[in-house]
């Protein structure tokens, strides 16, 4: 089995899962999928709680200068 079958058989696996209640699988669906799944690979990754980092960071940078600080020798 080529690499495109392979390919295009896991295209329409997905597009089933996300589509049960559908009997038949349009070109029109095709293209959609397709064109979501371009655009998602070129938008940058960004995690859920991204908002939360800086709060992160300023609390461990406290925390580590309070332990260099004021740790005993």
């Amino acid at each position: 089995m080529s690499d495109d079958i392979r390919e295009a058989m896991r295209i329409i696996a997905a597009l089933k899962k996300t589509r049960p209640s559908k009997d038949r699988i349009t070109l029109e669906d095709l293209k959609r999928f397709l064109e979501v799944q371009e655009h998602l690979l070129r938008q940058p990754y960004v995690p859920c709680n991204v908002h939360m980092m800086r709060w992160i960071e300023d609390n461990v940078g406290a925390q580590m200068v309070s332990y260099v600080l004021y740790r005993p020798f």
